[in-house]
C-alpha cells in the first residue's frame, strides 16, 4: 500500500487567504525531501491552491532521484493526477519540468485543493531528493 506525503505546506491550512478583485499573477512555493524510496502511486501533497484560483503555469524542479532511469512523475491535483506534467522522467537526472499537458492551463478552482506529485513509476534505486513546486495562478475578481 502506498503513502501519501506532505511537504510542510500542506500540513496545515494553506496560508494563501482567497482575495478578490486582484490583479496579477500569485506564486506559491513548496518542497519536500524524500525520507524513504518513492514506490509507484505514491502521492506527495506539494502546495494549496486556494478557492477561486486559476491555474496559469506548474514548475516542477527536482534533483536527481534515480539515476537508473525507471523514475517517472506527473503533476496535478485531487482526482486528475497528470493534468499538468505527465509522466516526466525529470527526476531521473534532476532537472526542471514545467506545464505541459493540453488543456492544463487556465485550471479553475472552485473549491481549495492540493497540488500534487504522484509517481508513476517508481525508481529501481534509492537516491532521496529535493523536490520544489511552484504553481503561478490569477484569482478571479
Amino acid at each position: 500500500m502506498t503513502t501519501p506525503f506532505y511537504s510542510a505546506d500542506c500540513t496545515t491550512g494553506s496560508g494563501v487567504q482567497p482575495r478578490t478583485k486582484i490583479n496579477g499573477v500569485l506564486a506559491v512555493s513548496g518542497e519536500y525531501t524524500t525520507l524513504t524510496k518513492l514506490i509507484a502511486a505514491d502521492v506527495i501533497h506539494m502546495v494549496k491552491v486556494p478557492a477561486g484560483c486559476t491555474v496559469l503555469d506548474v514548475i516542477l524542479d527536482i534533483a536527481v532521484m534515480d539515476a537508473s532511469a525507471a523514475l517517472t512523475l506527473s503533476v496535478g491535483y485531487t482526482g486528475a493526477l497528470t493534468a499538468f506534467i505527465n509522466a516526466s522522467t525529470v527526476g531521473q537526472a534532476g532537472g526542471i519540468a514545467r506545464l505541459s499537458v493540453t488543456g492544463g492551463t487556465q485550471k479553475a478552482f472552485t473549491a481549495e485543493d492540493t497540488i500534487q506529485v504522484s509517481v508513476d513509476t517508481g525508481p529501481t534505486d534509492t537516491t532521496l531528493g529535493l523536490m520544489k513546486l511552484t504553481v503561478l495562478y490569477t484569482m478571479d475578481p
